[in-house]
């Protein structure tokens, strides 16, 4: 499936993604959506996505959300390769009262052998670009991160039998 030139603009979310093959994302535009601008559940191989703007609005949690795998997807995302895209001004205020909102955000065992690269990450809540732990083989070069409440780029190490995670910027 390819998914180009198309507009989500004050949507509930932009795009939902999950147990596709060679699915593309190309030039597509997400805009004040409320929950997610682009949702990628877990048993997605060989997705792309490239040259697509994300800006934000009242959006509650990321640009593009690779989420842990859950006993509906238990399966993580592999092969995902994610370049040139633009994601901008992701922040809300939670419940708790705190501002929040990721340019990128990779939860817990989501991916497994991405690439991403050559895309700007600015002006979010929390940080840029977040990778969580259990993400194994995965590439991240030549971002620009910039303006973030947070971290620019954030990562935690993989889960190693009970030993806490470490965080790294």
């Amino acid at each position: 499936m390819t998914l180009r030139g198309n507009t989500s603009q004050e949507d509930r979310g932009g795009y939902r993604i999950e147990n596709t093959t060679r699915t593309r994302l190309t030039g597509n535009l997400v805009s004040a959506v409320v929950n997610g601008g682009i949702d990628v559940l877990g048993g997605n191989a060989e997705l792309k996505m490239a040259d697509n703007l994300i800006t934000g609005g009242t959006v509650f949690s990321d640009g593009p959300l690779f989420s842990t795998p859950s006993a509906q997807v238990p399966v993580r995302s592999t092969g995902v390769v994610v370049h040139d895209i633009t994601v901008a001004g992701i922040k809300t205020t939670n419940t708790a009262g705190a501002v929040v909102g990721t340019g990128v955000g990779i939860g817990i065992g989501a991916i497994n052998g991405a690439r991403f690269f050559d895309s700007a990450l600015s002006g979010n809540g929390a940080a840029g670009f977040s990778v969580l732990n259990n993400n194994r083989d995965n590439h991240v070069r030549d971002n620009v991160a910039d303006d973030n409440a947070g971290y620019g780029i954030r990562s935690r190490a993989p889960d190693r039998s009970g030993t806490p995670s470490r965080k790294t910027a």
